[in-house]
């Protein structure tokens, strides 16, 4: 897989872009939450998944399925998907 295919790229902006709107205007339940960073993190090549799996990590460890996050941690998870989509748009350059 290569981000350089406009497919894999439009796809992989398609699902960052669905975990930012969520985390962002929707407020969702962690469990739904997990679902969607799992989506994206098959998406990403595996050198890039790292802090996405950190975050599944933790939402497993810190919430049950039903909590939503606290704002601190949803400001962070927005911080750390524009994080991975500056490396993804790095590499597509």
């Amino acid at each position: 897989m290569s981000y350089s295919d406009p497919r894999v790229a439009f796809r992989l902006g398609a699902l960052m872009q669905s975990v930012e709107d969520k985390v962002i205007y929707a407020r969702p339940k962690v469990a739904e939450l997990s679902r969607e960073l799992e989506k994206l993190s098959e998406a990403l090549e595996e050198e890039d998944r790292e802090l996405v799996k950190s975050w599944l990590e933790y939402l497993r460890d810190h919430y049950s399925g039903l909590d939503e996050l606290d704002p601190d941690d949803r400001k962070a998870l927005v911080k750390d998907l524009e994080t991975v989509r500056e490396t993804v748009a790095s590499k597509i350059r």
